[in-house]
């Protein structure tokens, strides 16, 4: 047990959960100047040129920073606080006052990948922050099994922002395989090496 210990110290980027999942994917745009309120200071967000060539398929919306929205669940398996309604092809989400997003498979025939855009954000660094004010960063990898267009709509309302979708929002769904690397401090995640001294 000592032994496997170290070794995930020494290779933190190496697989530390192991699933399967079903979600759908979904493009939306966040206020750039509300954006940079509470992004750590470590962070920039990438220019438009950087954008462009990294998320080709994304259309630039001026004053807005394009993200991307992941609705997951596990098979036999939900949370309390979302009702939910379910076919073969279809899906909703219910949180009163916060969220509604509903999504409708319109494809039958699986593509081999991911739209670009979702591709690209589980190859950067996967971020989050807790409510105890504490950023976190970990390595996720996914790996489709099924991947369909879909129709979404959602809304969200979030720090003030109402976040739904419109002309410029496309959607997946998809079945995949996924590993996730241990949660990591900014420093382990980007400099390992000084971690280990």
């Amino acid at each position: 047990m000592q032994h496997s210990k170290s070794y995930i110290m020494q290779h933190p980027h190496l697989p530390f959960l192991t699933g399967n999942n079903r979600f759908y994917l979904v493009v939306g745009c966040y206020p750039i100047e509300e954006l940079k309120k509470f992004l750590p200071q470590a962070i920039s967000i990438p220019g438009d040129e950087l954008m462009a060539e990294t998320y080709p398929t994304v259309k630039k919306v001026e004053g807005m920073h394009p993200f991307m929205l992941q609705f997951a669940n596990c098979h036999n398996v939900h949370d309390l606080m979302a009702e939910t309604e379910e076919s073969d092809s279809s899906r909703s989400w219910v949180i009163p006052d916060i969220l509604e997003a509903s999504f409708k498979q319109t494809s039958t025939k699986s593509s081999q990948e991911l739209e670009p855009f979702f591709a690209q954000m589980f190859i950067n660094p996967t971020v989050s922050f807790s409510y105890f004010n504490q950023y976190r960063f970990y390595t996720q990898k996914v790996y489709p099994k099924l991947v369909l267009d879909a129709s979404p709509a959602y809304e969200w309302c979030y720090k003030d922002s109402v976040i739904k979708n419109d002309e410029n929002t496309f959607a997946n769904y998809s079945e995949y395989d996924f590993s996730a690397s241990q949660v990591m401090t900014f420093d382990t995640y980007f400099h390992p090496a000084d971690t280990e001294k």
